[in-house]
């Protein structure tokens, strides 16, 4: 019986620029979950290149291959929700369905026809691919700790929600497709307060638990609190200074960031 290559999906992220490594190469692999492999490369001795991740799992018949595929699909969402938390920049891949196209490779349907064929089979079905370039600069190689973060939120839905809040707050405002910024960036970026709060059982509780200054977080809910944004989830955002959105963003990482060490979770210093 021929021996079949995994399903595989690659994301190539970059330029990327890497400076901690001083030249050293990255080529490690490690487990996930339910039988998905996750890789990283960088090559050696650059300033710049593309950060390659890939994320692998074999199938047994044609009919596992779309759901394995929609399997590394939904390791690597979990990945990208770590990244920045990780030493990476923010890879917000899962948009691709925005665009109505692929960010990233795939061999599902290779594989597929392969396994067609052994079964007597035929498929006709085609898909297209196309990356993006934007340079980017790590603090360090992101998989193995964001693994072992996505790992945890494989297992706790609720910290997957947390992550998931400050992705989709980031991607609302900093990427925002054209036209007005929807204001539904605030309602996120708010309900990571709000998760703390929940989790610890009150606000003074989640402040000292996590280190955070009484002016810090007051701050973060006076600016939302007090501009509409809060609960402006279909509407259009109010005008604020970049710079007291910047510090709100800047606030809620660093908290997750001291959340997730709370939990015993490798985390990146910035």
């Amino acid at each position: 019986m021929e021996n079949l290559p995994p399903i595989k999906i690659i994301f190539k992220e970059g330029p990327v620029l890497i400076p901690s490594l001083h030249g050293q190469r990255v080529d490690a692999t490690y487990d996930l979950w339910g039988g998905i492999s996750a890789s990283e490369f960088f090559p050696l001795h650059v300033d710049s290149a593309f950060y390659v991740l890939s994320l692998s799992k074999f199938a047994s018949r044609h009919d596992d291959a779309s759901t394995v595929e929609a399997e590394l699909l939904a390791a690597y969402k979990l990945l990208a929700r770590a990244w920045p938390f990780c030493g990476g920049s923010f890879i917000v891949k899962e948009t691709y369905h925005l665009l109505q196209i692929r960010s990233y490779e795939s061999n599902s349907e290779a594989v597929q026809r392969q396994l067609l064929d052994r079964e007597g089979l035929q498929d006709v079905t085609k898909t297209f691919s196309v990356g993006a370039e934007v340079l980017v600069t790590y603090s360090q190689a992101p998989l193995d700790a964001a693994r072992q973060v996505a790992k945890a939120m494989h297992g706790d839905p609720s910290l997957a929600k947390l992550l998931h809040y400050h992705q989709l707050a980031w991607v609302a405002y900093y990427r925002h497709p054209g036209g007005q910024r929807s204001s539904s960036w605030s309602t996120d970026l708010y309900k990571v307060r709000d998760f703390l709060v929940e989790d610890f059982g009150n606000g003074n509780t989640a402040r000292t638990s996590l280190n955070i200054s009484e002016a810090d977080w007051s701050f973060f809910g006076n600016i939302l609190n007090n501009n509409d944004l809060r609960h402006g989830e279909t509407g259009i955002a109010p005008a604020l200074p970049t710079a007291d959105v910047d510090q709100l963003f800047r606030l809620a990482k660093a908290w997750i960031r001291s959340y997730l060490r709370k939990k015993g979770l490798p985390v990146a210093s910035s």
